[in-house]
């Protein structure tokens, strides 16, 4: 599965890099392919480690210390190569607003916070993270409010799926509408908490919306609507592949590289378009 996570890295650069492929942000389904895994991840991890209400302290000491150390390296050398490259950015990045940089969960917030300084502009995911793991223990733990919510958040994804509620900031960066997806990842885990058949009814959901996608164009034309449905139809599947797979030492390796790639990548784009020659053969 780390092989796949840094597959999943690699995708997500390259979006960032050169954009659609065949109209398509394949960045954004490499990210929904994310929270499965990080859903799966997650209720392993605690299920072995932290199944206990005295421990969920212990699963956020966890989680920061993954989290946090790799990030902050990168953080300041972005910052030093903005500041090398006088980046323009940097004239919306004062002091409180480099500390919500810092904090990571601020980042995924931003549009409601009209946060302009986004220094690794890729890590509002992270914020994400930690909007999932503030939760999940509890709702691992106390099972009838993890199927109230998944439903909860299943009903909040349908309204930005329809356009009747912003389909990019509810239906993809907020965990109200995104929650049902990383625990599509926890049904795999754990077939106990919730609907045994749930991975499988959100697949059929997913065709059923992917058919749609491609009938009605106000649909298709939704930001992040199809490569939402496109990461659900690939990242069930090659989740329930994985999981089978006997994990390795190169696993385990990609993986962890996995996560610095994640981090770091925006950092390279940014000095290489400041780069003259660098930005003259990217626009031949």
């Amino acid at each position: 599965m780390g092989s796949f996570r840094y597959l999943l890295a690699v995708l997500v650069v390259a979006s960032h890099a050169h954009g659609d492929i065949a109209g398509y942000n394949i960045g954004i389904s490499a990210v929904i392919s994310f929270f499965l895994i990080s859903g799966y991840v997650m209720t392993i991890l605690i299920d072995r480690h932290y199944a206990a209400l005295s421990k969920v302290g212990l699963f956020y000491l966890d989680r920061c210390a993954r989290l946090f150390p790799q990030y902050t390296l990168y953080l300041l050398i972005a910052l030093a190569v903005l500041a090398a490259i006088h980046h323009p950015m940097l004239a919306s990045c004062g002091p409180y607003e480099i500390g919500l940089n810092a904090l990571i969960f601020p980042l995924d917030i931003y549009q409601l916070i009209s946060l302009r300084c986004m220094i690794i502009p890729q890590a509002w995911s992270l914020g994400l993270e930690l909007s999932l793991y503030a939760i999940i223990p509890f709702l691992i733990i106390y099972r009838p409010l993890a199927k109230w919510s998944v439903a909860i958040s299943f009903g909040i994804f349908a309204l930005a799926f329809f356009g009747i509620i912003s389909p990019d900031t509810y239906g993809y960066r907020l965990l109200p509408g995104t929650l049902f997806i990383f625990f599509a990842g926890t049904a795999m885990a754990r077939q106990d908490i919730l609907w045994r058949n749930l991975p499988a009814g959100i697949w059929i959901a997913a065709i059923m919306a992917f058919v749609a996608l491609h009938f009605n164009e106000r649909l298709c034309a939704l930001p992040a609507s199809k490569e939402i449905v496109v990461g659900l139809l690939l990242g069930i599947p090659a989740l329930g592949i994985l999981r089978r797979v006997r994990f390795s030492k190169w696993d385990e390796f990609a993986g962890n590289l996995s996560y610095g790639v994640f981090v770091s990548h925006f950092v390279l784009i940014f000095f290489f378009k400041a780069t003259p020659a660098v930005a003259a053969m990217a626009s031949e």
